[in-house]
């Protein structure tokens, strides 16, 4: 999901797309001056990838798959999830 939100971009549409979120989160009664919740999880995320990306898997379509995985790995682990770590070991 981060990928295809552009959330490894240079460009930003991440953290554009997450300030939107926020506001329409924020325009519902009783929500004004509220954190998006889901912004911080997604934020958690993101930099549980940054060792991912640090590593610098190439772009091709060969290493696209690893990439991916070792992404959605450091995620579950960051996150403790039951569903990749049972694949981890």
């Amino acid at each position: 999901m981060l990928e295809r939100l552009g959330a490894f971009s240079a460009s930003g549409p991440f953290k554009q797309l997450m300030t939107v979120c926020a506001c329409d989160y924020r325009a519902y009664a009783g929500r004004s001056g509220q954190v998006y919740p889901k912004a911080a999880l997604l934020e958690i995320a993101l930099e549980a990838c940054a060792e991912v990306e640090a590593i610098g898997i190439s772009a091709d379509a060969s290493d696209a798959e690893a990439r991916q995985s070792a992404r959605a790995e450091a995620i579950a682990r960051t996150f403790r999830s039951r569903r990749w770590s049972d694949e981890l070991t």
